[in-house]
């Protein structure tokens, strides 16, 4: 299972825009929950450093297309032994495995029989799980876990591979969710308030020409045509583009100069 470029950009176009991490919940569900034939998700923020042990808050867990009793059994009764969870806080997880399903974790004959299936996932219509790990840098900022019911297959190896693709510029766009929440929180009355992106200043006027055309789908190719250009110098400014923004590649590159920042305009 592969996605284009163009169809990649489509899928994380909704996440990049949203304004906070409720809505990153509700926007990945959506998009994701598309590619992946999920019919639920459930987005578990993870706090780090001294907040880890002191926050167990409900407002970490955003729930979507459940039974609106299902958040608070979660909270009360299955948290603290949900199997994802845990495997959130293993060496594998923390040392940088992106994707795990739930029938990777428990047998399905020991799932069956378990309380927070019996008690929550099959009421809720719930059961086969496909974990995405939402990195914020190098810490574990959270898990995006999608999920379908007992008549759907399990995850195929396919859609996991294509989560692993996914996986680190989910958690880019998440780092941007969470960094315009707390801008807007430092503003009362001026939530939509945007600012430069992170970087931006280190390009030169050229870069950021390429930048803007590249954020507006256009290939290295179409580039080069418009800018009077060859593919290979295109293809420098893009390797200074991605070095200055910290980026891995263009899609990650979409994401952080996503709706809501002063995009820079071409001159």
């Amino acid at each position: 299972m592969e996605l284009s470029e163009s169809q990649m950009q489509t899928l994380l176009a909704p996440i990049r825009r949203v304004a906070g991490t409720t809505d990153f919940a509700h926007a990945s569900a959506a998009s994701f929950g598309q590619v992946f034939s999920a019919s639920k998700a459930v987005f578990v923020e993870r706090r780090t450093g001294a907040a880890a042990a002191t926050s167990r808050s409900p407002d970490d867990v955003h729930f979507v297309n459940w039974p609106s009793w299902c958040k608070a059994h979660y909270c009360a009764h299955v948290r603290d032994h949900d199997p994802i969870g845990r495997w959130l806080a293993t060496d594998e997880a923390r040392l940088g495995a992106s994707v795990a399903c739930l029938s990777d974790l428990v047998p399905a004959q020991r799932l069956v029989r378990a309380p927070y299936y019996t008690d929550m996932m099959r009421p809720g219509g719930a059961r086969h799980v496909m974990t995405l790990v939402v990195r914020n840098g190098d810490e574990i900022a959270g898990a995006l876990s999608l999920v379908r019911d007992a008549a759907s297959d399990d995850f195929n190896g396919g859609e996991r591979a294509l989560a692993c693709t996914i996986a680190p510029v989910l958690g880019l766009a998440y780092a941007i969710a969470a960094e315009r929440q707390a801008h807007a929180r430092s503003m009362p009355g001026n939530s939509r308030t945007s600012r430069p992106i992170d970087g931006i200043d280190a390009l030169t006027p050229r870069e950021r020409q390429v930048m803007q055309l590249v954020v507006r789908g256009h290939s290295n190719k179409a580039i080069a045509r418009m800018l009077d250009a060859s593919p290979w110098t295109i293809k420098n400014h893009l390797r200074a583009i991605f070095e200055k923004m910290q980026v891995p590649n263009r899609t990650a590159l979409c994401a952080r100069a996503g709706g809501g920042f002063d995009l820079p305009a071409a001159r």
